[in-house]
């Protein structure tokens, strides 16, 4: 992990329910609450229901208590009335799902394939999809960039993509999992296209608990070299794409242009 890594799990940490910020401290506790409720015991409970600053309180009172129930002590004040969690696994471990994976490497492979690194433009067969994807906007968001992946991915279909003619589905990617110590919680900058009109942008900033730059985890990719092959057929329907080079060569060169041309963009963006 080169930069912090969000994937949301759909839950939040809330502000005084979950945790708590120390102004005079200029610190922040994300507790565990069932493991802090378990430490301060039903007695300390029974008068009325303790928000994260009771607990943090009570906690403080027993030796060692705090760092036990504390998810995260952050030298830094949360000002934020939410956290948006990590996804996790039935074990409670911090998870970058497979699928999440996946989705990154269709982007480095979309990339690689609209994008002249070498004279930093557009392929001409990109702009031309790009326009027609402005022109001709799915009823769903989630749907719009499909005559992009199309055009780029199969250009030799005249209709969009159903799922079995998606040459991405030759990649097999196995999900990664880290420990407690390789997640944190910061802020970002995001944007966001409208709703409304897809080339306006909105920017806010966020809270979230991410992977923290710098952690490791392994993870399985695997490439089906069989529906890759151009001649190959299942159940009487031509499953070959080759006509688009899925080499681990060119993922791996794709990745290393796109990560350096982030990285200007991001330049750009913050200075």
């Amino acid at each position: 992990v080169v930069s912090p890594v969000h994937v949301g799990s759909g839950v939040e940490y809330c502000r005084e329910v979950d945790f708590v910020v120390e102004p005079r401290e200029r610190r922040t506790y994300v507790l565990d609450l069932e493991a802090a409720l378990e430490l301060v015991g039903a007695a300390a409970c029974r008068q009325r229901i303790p928000t994260a600053g009771d607990l943090v309180s009570l906690l403080r009172q027993r030796s060692g208590a705090l760092d036990q129930a504390c998810l995260h002590q952050l030298p830094t004040e949360v000002r934020g009335d939410r956290i948006r969690c990590q996804v996790r696994d039935g074990r409670g471990c911090a998870l970058l799902p497979g699928s999440t994976l996946k989705g990154a490497l269709r982007t480095t492979v979309l990339v690689g394939l609209m994008w002249d690194f070498e004279h930093d433009r557009l392929q001409p067969v990109a702009e031309q999809a790009i326009e027609g994807v402005f022109r001709n906007l799915a009823p769903k968001s989630k749907f719009a960039a499909q005559p992009l992946e199309a055009a780029l991915l199969r250009p030799d279909l005249s209709s969009r993509m159903d799922p079995k003619q998606d040459p991405m589905k030759a990649l097999r990617v196995t999900d990664c999992t880290f420990g407690a110590h390789d997640v944190t919680v910061t802020s970002v900058k995001v944007s966001s296209p409208s709703a409304v009109n897809p080339r306006a942008v909105k920017a806010y900033s966020l809270w979230i608990e991410c992977l923290r730059p710098g952690s490791r985890g392994e993870v399985s990719l695997r490439r089906d070299g069989f529906l890759l092959d151009a001649g190959g057929a299942r159940g009487g329907r031509d499953a070959g794409f080759g006509k688009i080079d899925l080499s681990w060569e060119r993922i791996a060169r794709d990745a290393q242009g796109q990560a350096a041309r982030l990285v200007e963009l991001e330049k750009q963006h913050f200075s």
